[in-house]
């Protein structure tokens, strides 16, 4: 699983060097693929970030149960208190949220290397050897080996999830050149610090505990216990509590806690960019119906740049999930389980977006890689100028195409809940609810966006890679613009100048400026392409006040 973390954040990460453009996932998809398939993108990455912040404010609520805080006390604390000061926080501006989540990341980093420093510890003390047991199924579960790893691969996976942020908030850079050293390393390191907890988890606790925390938190099944002795499933407590340092246990309690709530304060952050990100571009295509008229608001900033209306928007959608919780009845914890999984689910079609998106850069740049090498070289690795390296940049593309086979290999293992057990609603929900859900939108995109003769063509639904190194180049400096166009305030952002003036129609739009005239049809023109782009004279002079792709 470290091999496909590592390859996402490789592709993610040289991309990120090359064009730190505002909302940038859905940016690259849109640009390198689909234009509808970034729309889908998008909103699964909105919703799987806003289901976790909800699920985080459970996970902090569980475990405060250790220290025996009541449920109507989690429920004022955690589930009310909790989350409206992280959307206090998240209101306050850019500023504060990444002066908290610095600190707060910190802390975290030396939790972790200190908890796997007393975990190994506590294994050379009392000369615990679980781990040479070797590697065994759970035969309630599946029935060999090889299925064990089938059924773990995913859950393993979504132990990684976070990796791509670094694309949601490299816009907010002050310097791009900041963003060498995360945009390389984030994946590497979160592999290397999820292998060290994890060996020292496996040295202190053995396999067969039935306190362990339940496979997919037991999702299809009724019968699942409460922890006892001590009251939490976390491995890191117990294996802590069982050593006799209770009180080093209710202290590292505390402190998953704080990991808990600054892991939703994070997913706060994501949600509310991700949702401004997509209702910005809707704000910058003018009226085209009520239902986007509305959501338009939601593109809207105060004073202090900050999105207003989708912070608060992300807040309440998902309020209400943690109070199901004080509801008894397997179908609402079940429910609940769902929301969860699949919010992990939809992140794992996020890196697969990724990885197409950076394959299909790779194969313009091939395409147009005559005239690149005459016009623009800095876009080839080999040049002296090339600024996006990454450490296993020569891995490239193959890294990329194991990044995408691997989420689809996920997604296909999803499935093995049911494999040996009886498949049901639960089990299939959490596995392909988010798969079906986006599918399903994405066709309705095109069957309502796009000519029929294009809906029943699904290989003309991506973007025609144009052979003309002009176009490519277009294309390449318009991100770049992106990034260099002045920050206004994003209600103002589309005001054009005198010099410019912007003229849409349902499936045209024209730009003129002070370099020149272009257009870009939004429906496929009849070489199954999405149409030129706009031309740009001169890179020098100041971009369009508008250009967007749908």
């Amino acid at each position: 699983m470290c091999v496909i973390a590592i390859a996402v954040g490789e592709c993610l990460g040289e991309l990120v060097q090359k064009f730190p453009v505002y909302n940038a996932i859905n940016v690259y998809v849109r640009v390198f693929v689909d234009p509808d398939l970034a729309w889908v993108t998008s909103i699964a990455y909105w919703y799987a970030y806003a289901s976790i912040f909800a699920n985080q404010s459970l996970a902090a609520a569980s475990l405060a149960g250790y220290w025996g805080l009541s449920k109507t006390w989690q429920a004022v604390v955690f589930y009310t208190l909790v989350p409206i000061t992280l959307t206090i926080i998240n209101l306050a501006g850019v500023f504060w949220y990444g002066l908290i989540e610095t600190i707060g990341g910190l802390l975290k980093i030396f939790l972790v290397v200190g908890v796997s420093i007393f975990l190994y510890y506590i294994a050379g003390k009392d000369g615990n050897d679980y781990i040479t047991e070797g590697v065994h199924h759970d035969a309630r579960y599946v029935s060999d080996s090889v299925s064990a790893i089938c059924y773990c691969f995913p859950i393993i996976a979504y132990g990684f999830l976070g990796i791509e942020i670094i694309g949601l908030t490299a816009y907010e850079t002050i310097d791009p050149k900041n963003l060498k050293w995360p945009a390389r390393s984030v994946a590497i390191f979160t592999c290397i610090i999820y292998l060290m907890v994890t060996i020292g988890e496996s040295l202190n606790v053995h396999w067969t505990d039935q306190n362990l925390p339940a496979i997919y938190s037991g999702i299809g099944a009724s019968d699942i216990a409460a922890p006892q002795d001590p009251p939490s499933s976390s491995i890191v407590i117990r294996a802590t509590y069982y050593a006799g340092y209770k009180t080093m246990a209710s202290f590292l309690n505390g402190c998953l806690i704080f990991s808990s709530m600054s892991a939703a304060n994070t997913s706060l952050y994501v949600a509310s960019r991700t949702l401004f990100g997509m209702t910005q571009e809707l704000r910058m295509a003018g009226a085209q119906n009520w239902f986007t008229r509305r959501l338009r608001v939601l593109a809207k900033t105060n004073g202090r740049k900050v999105p207003v209306p989708a912070i608060l928007f992300s807040f309440i959608s998902f309020l209400w999930l943690p109070y199901l919780q004080l509801i008894k009845g397997y179908p609402i914890q079940e429910f609940i389980q769902i929301i969860s999984i699949s919010g992990s689910v939809a992140v794992v079609m996020v890196w697969a977006s990724v990885c197409l998106a950076y394959i299909r850069y790779k194969q313009w740049l091939n395409i147009c890689k005559t005239g690149i090498t005459n016009d623009a070289p800095e876009y080839l690795r080999s040049h002296a100028d090339y600024n996006a390296s990454t450490f296993l940049s020569l891995g490239q593309p193959a890294l990329a195409y194991i990044g995408l086979f691997g989420c689809i290999l996920i997604l296909a293992f999803a499935s093995t809940t049911w494999w040996e057990t009886r498949a049901n609603f639960g089990k299939v929900a959490s596995a392909y609810a988010a798969v079906i859900i986006c599918f399903i939108v994405y066709i309705l995109i095109k069957l309502f966006s796009r000519p029929f003769s294009h809906f029943i063509r699904p290989w003309t639904w991506f973007r025609h890679l144009d052979a003309d190194t002009a176009v490519f180049l277009d294309e390449m400096q318009r991100l770049k613009n992106n990034r260099t166009r002045p920050r206004q305030r994003e209600d103002e952002a589309v005001q054009p100048t005198e010099a410019e003036t912007t003229h849409y129609s349902k499936d045209h739009l024209t730009v003129t400026s002070p370099g020149g005239t272009g257009s870009f049809n939004d429906r496929p023109s009849s070489g199954d392409t999405y149409g030129p782009p706009p031309t740009q004279s001169s890179v020098d002079r100041r971009p369009p006040a508008v250009y967007f792709d749908r």
